[in-house]
């Protein structure tokens, strides 16, 4: 093989789907009798493995032209230097993947999106609520037990009957869920969770009151609208019209 007794550049080329023609078949010649290539190769393939169980979830678009990319310019920069080990540059490539994929992965979730997405399967009873009460400070307890930070507020003045609550967890917060039933039966549901270091995208309208900023959503029929009260983020989320969403939640609000 080139006056090379073991190809390891090769392997790697071999490994990442770069090595074609008389050069993919010397290869492969090679590897049929030479049980130490086998071992690498296989290590290779192992390591692939790993990352991608390491990610859980498929690999991102383009990830694999970008790894083949990066490794085609380390095989330029190589030529006519000290060559790496296969096991070296394959734990390059596992950490680069990992990487790129722990990134994404990463990434905040769509907090409005979620809200909204919540709402709507609680209307359609589609998600069922831990706790069955309605009395605030008894609901505030319960939720506050399984670690949520919670106001359960009684707004019977306003119109709305409390209904229950839940905690889940979403990107590592707790978030507790505060469920109201208006007077035509339909569903508002609240939500609180820790607000430190979570960014909203671009709100379609904000409207503000005093030092307090509210943040307004809609998808479909709903409205959801975010603000912040100290370290806990708050999100009204109904059916109702707009207007009056957004008017329960700067009443709701301290």
């Amino acid at each position: 093989m080139s006056g090379e007794a073991h190809p390891s550049e090769a392997l790697h080329a071999l490994h990442d789907g770069r090595l074609e023609g008389p050069e993919r078949a010397g290869v492969e010649e090679h590897l049929r009798s030479c049980e130490r290539c086998q071992s690498e190769l296989e290590a290779l393939r192992a390591l692939s493995g790993v990352a991608r169980e390491a990610s859980g979830a498929a690999p991102p678009e383009g990830l694999e032209e970008r790894l083949h990319r990066s490794l085609d310019g380390e095989d330029r920069r190589r030529r006519g230097r000290t060559r790496w080990t296969v096991g070296a540059v394959a734990a390059v490539v596992v950490a680069v993947t990992v990487a790129l994929w722990v990134g994404r992965s990463s990434r905040s979730p769509d907090w409005p999106a979620l809200a909204l997405a919540t709402q709507e399967q609680l209307e359609r009873g589609q998600l069922v609520l831990d706790v069955e009460e309605r009395r605030p400070e008894r609901l505030e307890a319960a939720l506050r037990q399984r670690g949520a930070s919670v106001r359960v507020l009684d707004l019977a003045m306003m119109g709305l009957e409390l209904v229950g609550g839940s905690v889940r967890e979403v990107g590592g917060r707790p978030v507790a869920l505060i469920a109201y039933r208006d007077a035509r039966g339909r569903i508002l549901l609240c939500q609180m969770f820790p607000g430190a270091g979570v960014r909203l995208p671009p709100p379609i309208e904000e409207r503000r009151r005093g030092e307090l900023v509210f943040n307004v959503y809609r998808q479909g029929p709903r409205t959801a609208v975010f603000w912040r009260e100290g370290p806990v983020l708050c999100a009204l989320v109904g059916t109702a019209p707009g207007d009056e969403v957004i008017a329960l939640a700067m009443q709701k609000a301290r």
